[in-house]
């Protein structure tokens, strides 16, 4: 059931309304139910991987809290994270994992191998594993208590507004709000309903609204010239920030309509001025995640290796927070890509602080802020043709054509000028926030002005949005 779907505008009002008719010590279970229906809906037998991953956190999380004796607590940590990485990486990486092994078998003539399975990757597999593997560490590491009741457990683990892509919340954030009551409070549904409003206009009215005009010249590069192809570049770093932001602001306002507050995914990534800073925008929970549950831990099991066990931590990071986004060695390359220049600027980090002391700050800010974008457009090329080889011929056919050659994009002048203008909206209302949560600063707008964006965000939804469903480009991690 996807957000930008009939079922789901069918599906949420009538959990709303119910959720707030009924008491409130019955809600964990409508929510309970509603969000297995949820997930359900989008295969109906891998609703089995939901309870094996609740069951398996809820109980060792139980033994590991009960428990005094340090190899005992260990024994059920790893017992959880066996089975959870290991539904992950069969799911995920067995196909991955089996090629070289059986392209081996196979030089060698021996007959032997490993079967071909052709796995449909369940949906948010590794938002929600990656979710209970953070609350049994927290445990292990008595930094939160175990939950106690299972119903409240199962619900934290499929929570439907973040089941499929997130944000990744912590126990001690979400859980206790499970617990809270929350009566009808207008302020907080008006706030929900604008940013599922904005969200909206994010998902069809700019990232699928990309995709149409984009999708053909990544198809047929050689058909088009230099300079559209540098544009479909830049338009599909927008797609996918708008795809995925454009999700994570639908969650972030269903779950407020309902009483709940979730973290943020993002804040204003393309103004970064490097990788570091663009990661700590970009994807907020993913990599707070990998920084508290890798890179920490890592780093200090090698922390008798002096500067060495940084740069071996960052490497690791980053490997992982590539090869996350999917079972194919293009994201490992991505990931380490990050992880050279993340290096980079640790290294640079002096002979960069005095070139920021010589150069005027506008000057330096705005060229790290295209540098940082630049890079970030031509990694983002590998999630887009998902093959390092593609990207290379992309990247010769942009160089060797900047002759004029201009080839109609698919949806028109009209419709890509009113792209553009929707592009840049977003990047001033978001600049106009700041850090600000942006139904904060609208709220603090005279009336006719809300309501002047209100109106003007639903009239573009509906008369120039894209309405054919099109999945969120995250649900395939």
């Amino acid at each position: 059931m996807l957000f930008n779907s009939l079922d789901f505008l069918v599906f949420f009002p009538v959990v709303f309304l119910a959720y707030y008719i009924i008491p409130h010590k019955y809600r964990w279970i409508l929510l309970l139910t509603a969000s297995w229906y949820f997930y359900a809906s989008f295969r109906f037998e891998y609703l089995y991987l939901i309870f094996v991953t609740s069951v398996s956190g809820y109980l060792s999380a139980l033994f590991i809290e009960k428990s005094d004796r340090p190899f005992i607590r260990k024994t059920w940590l790893v017992i959880n994270l066996t089975i959870i990485l290991g539904m992950l990486v069969y799911f995920k990486y067995y196909q991955l994992l089996i090629d070289p092994i059986n392209q081996a078998f196979e030089s060698l003539q021996s007959g032997m191998g490993f079967p071909v399975i052709n796995v449909i990757l369940p949906v948010g597999i590794s938002f929600y594993t990656f979710q209970v593997i953070g609350y049994t560490l927290d445990v292990y590491w008595q930094k939160t208590k175990a939950e106690h009741h299972a119903g409240i457990f199962a619900l934290y683990v499929a929570f439907f507004p973040q089941l499929v892509a997130g944000p990744i919340e912590r126990a001690n954030h979400l859980i206790p709000q499970f617990r809270q009551k929350h009566n009808f409070n207008y302020e907080q549904v008006k706030n929900g309903l604008f940013l599922i409003l904005w969200g909206y206009f994010q998902k069809v009215a700019i990232a699928d609204k990309i995709a149409k005009a984009v999708d053909p010249v990544f198809a047929e590069p050689a058909e088009y010239g230099g300079y559209q192809l540098l544009l479909c570049m830049v338009l599909f770093t927008f797609q996918i920030y708008c795809d995925f932001a454009g999700y994570t602001n639908i969650a972030l306002g269903t779950a407020k309509t309902l009483g709940f507050d979730l973290m943020d995914n993002f804040n204003r990534p393309f103004i970064s001025k490097n990788i570091s800073e663009f990661w700590r925008r970009w994807h907020i929970s993913l990599s707070t995640w990998a920084r508290d549950y890798l890179f920490m831990p890592v780093s200090y099991s090698r922390r008798n290796w002096g500067r060495f066990s940084t740069i071996y931590a960052v490497a690791v990071t980053f490997m992982f927070l590539g090869i996350w986004h999917g079972a194919n060695w293009i994201y490992l390359i991505f990931g380490l890509s990050m992880g050279l220049a993340f290096y980079y600027e640790l290294i640079t980090v002096d002979f960069r602080l005095k070139m920021a002391k010589k150069t005027p700050k506008w000057l330096y800010n705005s060229a790290s802020m295209l540098l940082t974008f630049s890079f970030i457009t031509i990694l983002f090329l590998m999630f887009r043709l998902q093959s390092f080889g593609d990207a290379i011929n992309y990247i010769k056919i942009l160089s060797g054509n900047f002759a004029f050659k201009w080839v109609p994009l698919m949806i028109g002048e009209p419709d890509f000028i009113v792209l553009l203008a929707c592009i840049v909206m977003m990047e001033l209302f978001q600049y106009a926030a700041g850090i600000e949560k942006k139904e904060d600063w609208l709220n603090r707008r005279p009336i006719a002005i809300r309501w002047a964006i209100y109106l003007m965000l639903g009239f573009i939804i509906l008369n120039f949005g894209v309405f054919n469903q099109n999945e969120f480009i995250y649900f395939q991690f």
